[in-house]
């Protein structure tokens, strides 16, 4: 072979060489870069300790509320020449911090009681939500082996004309990383062993609805109705109906 073709070659060579090192370096970099953003918290996250003693305190008063507005049985309301009477529309709020304190204090025995075969995983450290104008962050704290991750999601209900209650679908993030949650979601679903999860997960895929019927149905043949969820930064309203149809 001719000495300039040789010579030719081995530049060629070297330039491939040194295109390859730089397309590994930024791979490498951006790893790097990627593992930093994924650990890091994000700025909204301050979950509620349960340990403080005001934490479970703000989460009883929390339930007692609910159960106090639900079961209610002084609303002024219409009947229907049908036999079935409806309440005038009334509202509930729920602050971001009552919330995330229920989570925190409460959520792990409620799930367990009512979920069958359901244990609470123990690499779940803590639990926040944050509203916002017509979204909700869900943020949970998790414990891997090499260090402790915040994963979260943003999350957009709405009510149907049908009164169902779907989420619209979004990213997933770790820490501030954005992760594709259809991945996410199929890589969870495949390790679950219950069917209640595996619906939570296509509920926050948007892929089916949430509540396909929002209505909490009470002892004395009364049931409570969701009619609109209304987000605005730092509290949920939910606006709803005392309902009452006779057998």
């Amino acid at each position: 072979m001719p000495r300039g073709r040789r010579r030719s070659r081995r530049r060629t060579l070297r330039r491939i060489v040194a295109l390859l090192l730089v397309f590994l370096l930024a791979g490498v970099l951006l790893i790097v870069a990627a593992y930093s953003i994924s650990i890091s918290t994000p700025a909204w996250w301050h979950p509620p300790d349960p340990r403080h003693k005001g934490v479970a305190e703000r989460a009883e008063s929390l339930e007692s509320l609910i159960a106090d507005e639900l079961s209610r049985a002084d609303r002024p309301g219409t009947l229907a020449d049908t036999g079935r009477w409806s309440s005038e529309p009334w509202t509930l709020r729920v602050t971001d911090l009552e919330a995330s304190s229920w989570l925190n204090a409460r959520l792990a025995r409620w799930a367990e009681n009512r979920i069958e075969d359901f244990h609470w995983p123990s690499e779940f450290e803590s639990l926040q939500v944050s509203f916002t104008r017509g979204s909700v962050r869900v943020g949970v704290r998790v414990r891997l082996r090499d260090a402790s991750r915040v994963f979260w999601a943003e999350l957009a209900p709405e009510v149907r004309d049908d009164s169902s209650i779907w989420l619209r679908r979004g990213w997933i993030y770790a820490g501030n990383l954005p992760l594709p949650a259809a991945m996410l979601a199929r890589m969870g679903t495949a390790a679950l062993t219950t069917d209640a999860p595996r619906q939570l997960i296509s509920a926050l895929l948007g892929d089916a609805p949430l509540l396909r019927e929002p209505v909490i149905r009470l002892g004395d043949g009364r049931s409570v109705r969701v009619r609109a969820i209304e987000l605005r930064p730092g509290e949920v309203i939910l606006t709803c109906t005392t309902e009452f149809e006779p057998p």
